[in-house]
């Protein structure tokens, strides 16, 4: 439809009943210089940080723009789907959670997952970050509060098996 994954996933979050604020949070890099100039036509907020620490790169980020609470999807994950975002923004709040992710344990397809935390949990997380944080961000937190937050939306079937992403060629061939 003449779209680009970034403007579906914009357009999608956009209908969000509970997202404040889109920030693509981007390397700063010369090798990203086609994507900065397409936030930029197209006017999506955006946040340049560290390529190889995506960890400092969220706080950074977060701090930058005066962010709380984050909800971290990745932009190879243009298939989100808004209600599972409002219905993951929802139970956080609800259960007076620190981190919450629909995909522990897995039932959702690749691509539709989705995880929202407070800021402090970065912060507490940087002053001694493992190797896993810094490119994944969340490692150390999913560790502490694995026992209480599960969360995924309840589903009849388990569809864990599909993939709605772009993380390969054959995906987006797919």
């Amino acid at each position: 439809s003449g779209k680009n994954s970034i403007e579906w996933m914009y357009s999608r979050l956009k209908k969000s009943n509970y997202i404040s604020k889109i920030i693509f949070a981007i390397p700063d890099s010369e090798d990203n210089r086609n994507l900065k100039e397409f936030l930029n036509l197209n006017n999506y907020e955006y946040f340049e940080g560290s390529e190889d620490n995506v960890l400092s790169r969220y706080i950074d980020c977060a701090s930058c723009k005066q962010a709380q609470v984050i909800m971290r999807m990745t932009a190879d994950c243009p298939f989100i789907d808004v209600g599972i975002v409002d219905d993951l923004i929802e139970q956080f709040f609800y259960n007076n959670s620190n981190y919450l992710s629909n995909n522990n344990p897995p039932c959702l397809p690749d691509g539709c997952d989705a995880e929202i935390f407070y800021k402090s949990e970065l912060d507490r997380i940087i002053e001694n970050p493992l190797p896993e944080d810094i490119e994944h961000v969340t490692y150390s937190i999913k560790k502490k509060y694995f026992s209480d937050t599960k969360y995924n939306n309840p589903l009849e079937k388990d569809y864990s098996n599909l993939r709605l992403t772009l993380d390969t060629y054959d995906d987006y061939e797919f």
